[in-house]
């Protein structure tokens, strides 16, 4: 294909795999070919690396290689994640490797980026741009270049902001690609072990991640330290510096509201300021009526944004809108002078009909902090242009008509209109209160003395052949697309406003003296350069670097295809940019141009689905996220309003809030065009009980393949790995609105998986069609969960001890004894699965970023790319169901290596923790190690085999119990509630509503109460003094001994029930949003429901 407007020139019969799709010995595994992004490309060598400290010690290693260039496309990248040796001199930091990269080597360096939503999801890719860019000098012999990319989905409503650019790749000379589900970020980096106990020295700063807990603490002078920049002393050097770590970050609105302050301070035009705001998230597509009643209660996905959104985005459109009719008014006091005296009003018309203009204009012209000067003195210019022509007329001697009745007339009119501009001019003033109000902008850490780190389970691949062009050829496209889209401002019609813009600041200094700056430009990332045929040929061209790409690789014997979910809208700024900026590449098929076709790519849930149908015995899944088509919700009667006002509670709507309900459709009702707004019409007036918010066939596909298995009466096994809850707190919209669909995909939803199993089996027994299968028997059948045979859902969890060596310096309240002995606390976290993995029969594998949700898998939500990998060493072998399957190596060792990890078989001792396996204290030796030295001995060769399934559920189930018999924290199917997890956490009073506030970031939960020394003094909802954990006997119980077995390993059963007396906790955000990234923002305290009878289960006083 080649990417310009002309097919390729190579023959079909040349193309690496001839019908562009099918495996030769097995089943039907990658995307079809009027699908696909790139073909399936053979000869390729792939290493596999399942947690983040081999990953990220392959990509240091492959970024030290770089002679000629680097490519880096992440969702999120710290330029200060420490990559390799850890706990050293810190010289092994991205930046550190880059510097050397550029500054010794030469090397090209390219960064793109998501440019994110500050006040909602942040992702510090401005703190990366600027510390990279701080390493380069003139005498800098290679360059580091970071480009921001905004989403561009092609979507027709109103949701593009909410998505992002989501793929994790790295390219090194176009010879070594990585692809798969990590990010160089913070928090990613965990040896397999799974601590939670966080030590200082290996998580620096904010590399201590939890986003389910709040930040508390500050820096430390040590760690302020870290964070000075250390210029380049080197003879070349010329003002080069070696960039320190971050400092701890501030809340994501108070960034949002640095950067518009520093447009203000840099004066930055009012509609600079406005599209800011949009992409806040104001949605194009709405009429403006409606994003003013939107933003009244409805803040899609983005809690945080709120205040931004109403102040900022409202406050703009109000003032626009005032000086849109005060034009409308101006032109009708000038049609009124030319009817007092033709000659007069044609005298002065010029004057009048210029000014007129001027009024919107100044709009976008005038600077934000000289607009409110800007109102005032032109109201008053504006009177005398308009009241002068009436004058003249009046006194022309030829006049017939009522000179009086005429100045009163246009008096009049222009009362109204000076009513207008102090509406105008009250709208600004609320502007600069706002943003100047102070906010949050406290830099915070966890504390690793009470607070868990949150261990990282993710999957990332490492691929050498031909199919690293295909990586390479994706960043290209989306780095041209970005520079185009981005400096789009300084090219044709940009540049002629750009000069309108400039003639109106000269006028506008003219009428004030104020002295204002003229625009350079209306784009951004001018100092971007494409990625053109040029800088092709500067890198040696496409024979040295890609090789002949009609041909089979050498790097090895894995065939490989490159898959990829992205927008409409992207495809047609990758051609236009490509076209304008001189690339153009040939991938070597005669496929038609992707982007030629019209249509989302969606060729990642392609191949995932080929995958599922051609499996024969087992399906291996591990996601971030499962929310996919599951028929209608669980919820009960009621509109999406009522289930709002009640917080998503599962009873009898009171008066009030039926009343509260009430004005929320009767505002809607009035509001006029948001009455057209499917999305708002949605939210009010659709009733509980509705379609699936995702439409993705994925579950489809799994339970078709389960249905085809209880037919024909053969072992079919499906496992899934998936994290507890997304990360982020459970207070969080966008969190609770992810869990509920999970659990809604999972079991809870009328064609959820495991219902969808159930109908099969009844539809089997019963010979009937699974369509007459009754509500009864089906609920039944659910029960009687014989569904367990074919598939088992399960959640990692790890535990530790910690050490509140800095408990003196903290508020209270304080832990009882504290004052006597350095306090202890048994802890636990999820393992956050964040891979985005699929194995099938161990023949096949798909590693990549997308997560099993519509957002990206669609190609109308966040852009991904993913690699289906087929190894060519087969081996017929029967996997515990009687079938011969053909697996493969690779997919199977992959399989076998992260199983073994999950069961505690791999567990490793770490040179960088002393040569143990956890990080401990002399504070906690003594309850060391955490798990039994005797791992489990399961066997997994076997996956469809029955004894395998059930001893890796048998395990899992235990491993629940113990954790649910020892903490209070850990989510069970017996809990109503969401936030009946946070009943143990110090509790601080009760808030308006009734809700206890609990204290997140302080200490940890009180164990269940058997396994305290004392329990929290809690009185009328407020904790006086923390509990005592008994660190003994609880460790004791989980580590296990000769008569019972503790845990083992960390697989947990995922708690299906958890939280299903509640209707959607976040009824009114869009489900088009709901797997948007939670809201990075710190809460000191946060809302749990008040329930008397739970907080006393869960061990406390009251």
């Amino acid at each position: 294909m080649a990417d310009g407007t002309k097919l390729g020139s190579v023959p079909h019969t040349a193309l690496t795999c001839l019908d562009g799709q099918k495996g030769t010995t097995s089943g039907d595994y990658y995307a079809p070919p009027d699908r696909q992004f790139a073909p399936v490309r053979h000869g390729n060598k792939v290493d596999a690396y399942t947690d983040g400290r081999s990953a990220m010690k392959a990509m240091a290693d492959a970024i030290r290689s770089a002679q000629k260039f680097i490519f880096i496309a992440d969702w999120q990248m710290n330029f200060d994640t420490e990559l390799d040796s850890r706990g050293g001199a810190h010289a092994s930091r991205l930046s550190e490797l880059l510097f050397d990269a550029i500054n010794q080597r030469g090397v090209d360096v390219r960064v793109l980026l998501y440019d994110s939503v500050e006040a909602a999801a942040y992702t510090h890719e401005n703190e990366a741009r600027t510390a990279l860019y701080k390493m380069q000098d003139a005498n800098t012999p290679g360059q580091v270049q970071v480009g921001l990319h905004n989403p561009a989905t092609g979507r027709t409503d109103a949701f593009n902001i909410a998505f992002s650019h989501h793929q994790k790749i790295l390219v090194v000379d176009g010879h070594i690609g990585f692809v798969g589900g990590l990010d160089i970020a913070h928090g990613r980096w965990d040896d397999g072990n799974f601590d939670v106990v966080c030590d200082p020295k290996l998580h620096v700063l904010n590399d201590h991640y939890n986003n389910c807990l709040g930040k508390f603490r500050g820096m430390t002078r040590a760690e302020q330290e870290l964070t000075l920049d250390k210029p380049d002393t080197s003879p070349e050097a010329a003002g080069r510096v070696r960039p320190g770590f971050a400092q701890a970050y501030v809340p994501g609105l108070a960034i949002a509201l640095d950067r518009m302050k520093a447009q203000w301070d840099a004066g930055a035009a009012l509609a600079e300021l406005q599209d800011y705001a949009d992409k806040l998230g104001v949605p194009d597509a709405l009429e403006r009526e409606g994003i003013r009643k939107l933003a009244e209660w409805v803040i899609p996905g983005m809690e945080e944004a709120v205040a931004v959104q109403r102040s900022v985005a409202k406050t703009f459109l109000v003032i626009q809108e005032w000086l849109t009719e005060i034009e409308k008014e101006y032109a009708d006091v000038i049609a009124a002078s030319n009817r007092a005296a033709d000659e007069a009003v044609k005298l002065n018309a010029g004057e009048a009909a210029a000014a007129a203009g001027r009024a919107v204009e100044g709009f976008t012209r005038i600077q934000a902090k000289k607009f409110g000067e800007w109102l005032d003195e032109r109201k008053a210019t504006i009177k005398e242009a308009l009241m002068r022509p009436v004058r003249n007329a009046a006194k022309a001697v030829e006049y017939a008509r009522d000179p009086a009745s005429l100045l009163a007339d246009a008096e009049a009119r222009y009362a109204e209109i000076e009513s207008k501009f102090i509406k105008a001019r009250q709208a600004w003033e609320s502007l600069v209160k706002w943003i100047n109000e102070p906010v949050d902008r406290i830099q915070r850490l966890l504390d690793s003395g009470r607070q868990p780190r949150m261990p990282w389970q993710d999957v990332h691949a490492q691929l050498q052949g031909p199919a690293v062009f295909d990586i390479c050829r994706n960043f290209m496209h989306r780095w041209n697309a970005m520079v185009w889209q981005n400096q789009r401002g300084d090219r044709d019609t940009g540049t002629a406003a750009r000069q309108a813009l400039n003639r109106g600041i000269r006028g506008a200094n003219d009428w004030t003296g104020a002295g204002l700056p003229e625009q350079t430009t209306l784009a951004r990332g001018m100092e971007l350069t494409p990625l053109g045929d040029r800088w092709l040929q500067s890198m040696g061209g496409m024979q040295a670097l890609f090789g002949d790409l009609t041909r089979p690789g050498k790097a090895g014997n894995v065939s490989v295809q490159i898959v990829r979910s992205s927008g409409t809208a992207l495809h047609a700024l990758e051609k236009k940019g490509c076209k304008e900026l001189g690339l153009h590449l040939d991938d070597a098929s005669c496929l038609q141009p992707y982007w030629e076709r019209d249509q989302p790519m969606h060729s990642i849930l392609d191949a995932m689905i080929n995958c599922i149908a051609s499996a024969r015995a087992f399906v291996y899944l591990e996601t971030q996220f499962l929310i996919s088509e599951c028929g209608w919700s669980d919820a009960k009667p009621g509109t999406t309003v009522e289930t709002a006002v009640k917080g998503g509670e599962r009873r009898a709507t009171t008066k009030a809030e039926k009343k509260k309900a009430g004005y929320v459709d009767k505002a809607v009702a009035m509001s006029g065009p948001v009455g057209k707004t499917g999305v708002v019409q949605d939210l009010v007036k659709r009733r509980q009980g509705v379609k699936s918010a995702a439409s993705n066939p994925l579950v489809a596909a799994i339970a078709a393949r389960i249905r085809r298995a209880i037919v024909a009466g053969q072992g079919f096994h499906v496992y899934i790995t998936l994290p507890v809850h997304p990360e982020g707190s459970l207070f969080d919209g966008a969190v609770l609105k992810q869990q509920y669909w999970v659990q809604q995909t999972l079991l809870r939803g009328d064609d959820s998986l495991i219902r969808r199993i159930c109908r099969s089996l009844i539809a089997r027994d019963k010979n009937i069609r699974e369509a007459s299968v009754e509500e009864a028997d089906l609920q039944a059948e659910v029960k009687a969960e014989r569904w367990k045979e074919y598939l088992s859902v399960m959640n990692l969890r790890s535990y530790g001890v910690l050490a509140d060596i800095n408990h003196k310096s903290h508020y209270a309240p304080h832990t009882i004894g504290a004052d006597q002995a350095t306090p202890l606390y048994v802890v636990t976290e999820q393992c956050y699965v964040h891979s985005k993995l699929l194995i099938v029969d161990d023949a096949v594998a798909i590693i990549g970023s997308a997560n099993c949700n519509d957002r990206s898998l669609l190609g109308t939500g966040d852009t991904e790319i993913a690699a289906v990998i087929v190894d060519g060493a087969a081996k017929p072998m029967d996997l515990g169901n009687g079938v011969q399957v053909v697996t493969r190596t690779f997919a199977r060792d992959l399989r076998m290596r992260l199983w073994s990890k999950f069961l505690g078989q791999a567990l490793e001792t770490k040179p960088e923790k002393r040569g143990e396996q956890f990080v401990f204290s002399n504070a906690t030796e003594d309850y060391y190690p955490w798990f039994s030295e005797k791992a489990p001995t399961l066997e997994v060769d076997k996956p469809a085999s029955a004894k395998t399934w059930a001893e890796i559920r048998g395990l899992a189930d235990a491993n629940s119990e113990a954790y649910q018999r020892v903490f209070t924290n850990v989510p069970r199917d017996s809990f109503p509630r969401y936030d009946s997890v946070f009943h143990g956490f110090p509790a601080a009073g009760l808030s308006d509503k009734g809700h206890v506030k609990r204290m997140l970031y302080a200490q940890p939960p009180d164990l269940q109460p058997e396994f305290m020394l004392e329990p929290s003094i809690v009185s009328n909802y407020v904790t006086s003094a923390v509990g005592r954990h008994d660190a003994r006997k609880a460790t004791d119980f989980l580590r296990g001994n000769k008569e019972r077995i503790g845990v083992q390993g960390f697989w947990v059963t995922m708690p299906l029930l958890w939280g299903s007396g509640m209707d959607d906790p976040a009824a009114t955000m869009p489900s088009e949003i709901i797997a948007a990234a939670p809201a990075q923002g710190d809460r000191s305290i946060q809302l749990a429901h008040s329930n008397r009878h739970a907080a006393l289960s869960q061990g406390g006083n009251v």
